[in-house]
């Protein structure tokens, strides 16, 4: 049967179109990442009357740690957590002679969530609330976050506690034995230049989880893994977990390059960092579900939110791949001092 040229051009038409829209699609958080300087309407509230400068980050620290905590909607979850991260910190910092800040970020909240922070700014000098002047998403908050951070190590820590904190302690101690066996020391590069990761891991969890989960859950679960294998690591077993510690140098490179803004964030900064050889160390955290999500509440979510993770890792590979993002030039950093060989270690 002969197809007439005005049917094929129709037809090619139609795919072209259907092109396009994948090809808009896989893209889009290249269209829609936002600037690092946009931060019209995002105020800084503390007890210290000389506020972070926003790019805080590019200069020598002056605290030990920062706490990031992004926080979007969380006036019922969040002061457990503070209330948890507070003990533990002024516990353990001051025993280790430990200087710390906790910076909240609001992420564009419509609830009493800077409410909630500010009451504990009136009891504690440590606690800042960053108020966002819309919403970013989960990346796009911690990025402006670590841009105000003192400290010379940086924790991102979610809202809802879901890690305990002690596990900082696990964190610390990995990150701090790569330095002390000069995994991460570069030649002539002072302490707080040094570059290395901790990420808090569930993966030991996931067969008890396994156990408890919908089936449809359990085959998303691997199919996200398989994925991120694929497309961005394969040494890193749960680049998800909202617990990650950073040392300031790391934060100021990746944090300055990062482009998503939304939950897969995670997944850009693990394929950041193994793409400039920095040394990742991956470590048991204890977890636990807390109700309350905000990125999963019905079953639909569960595929919708797998499909667009999955879109992000793709866009994020495609678009280092053909030059469209580039880590080359990250802040006046001279990445090519980073890229030796340090291997991953787990613990």
């Amino acid at each position: 049967m002969e197809i007439s040229p005005s049917v094929a051009g129709g037809l090619a038409a139609l795919v072209l179109a259907a092109i396009g829209i994948v090809v808009y699609w896989v893209f889009y958080p290249v269209f829609s990442s936002s600037s690092n300087n946009d931060c019209d309407g995002d105020t800084l509230t503390a007890r210290n009357s000389k506020s972070q400068q926003l790019n805080q980050i590019k200069l020598d620290p002056t605290l030990d740690f920062s706490v990031i905590v992004p926080a979007y909607n969380e006036e019922a979850r969040l002061p457990p957590m503070l209330d948890d991260t507070i003990d533990f910190l002024s516990t353990w910092c001051q025993q280790q002679s430990f200087t710390f800040e906790i910076i909240v970020v609001d992420d564009g909240s419509s609830d009493d969530t800077a409410g909630v922070v500010k009451s504990y700014i009136m009891k504690h000098d440590f606690v800042k609330l960053l108020k966002l002047g819309r919403n970013r998403g989960k990346g796009g908050a911690i990025k402006l976050g670590v841009q105000r951070a003192c400290g010379r190590y940086i924790l991102m820590a979610d809202a809802d506690g879901a890690t305990d904190i002690r596990d900082l302690q696990s964190l610390y101690k990995s990150l701090k034995e790569c330095e002390r066996n000069g995994d991460l020391k570069l030649s002539g590069v002072p302490e707080d230049g040094v570059v290395g990761m901790a990420v808090g891991s569930r993966a030991h969890m996931e067969g008890k989880s396994i156990a408890t989960r919908a089936l449809h859950r359990t085959i998303l679960m691997y199919g996200f893994h398989l994925l991120v294998t694929i497309l961005c690591t394969r040494n890193v077993k749960d680049t998800q977990c909202g617990f990650k510690l950073f040392t300031r140098r790391t934060a100021r490179i990746l944090f300055g390059v990062l482009h998503l803004d939304r939950w897969s964030f995670d997944t850009e900064l693990v394929f950041l960092a193994e793409s400039l050889n920095m040394p990742i160390t991956e470590v048991a955290v204890n977890w636990h579900e807390v109700d309350g999500s905000k990125l999963i509440q019905t079953g639909a979510d569960v595929a919708i939110t797998s499909l667009t993770m999955a879109r992000d890792m793709l866009c994020v590979r495609l678009s280092y791949l053909f030059g469209i993002w580039n880590y080359k030039c990250a802040l006046g950093e001279n990445i090519s001092r980073l890229c030796k060989s340090h291997p991953k270690k787990n613990a």
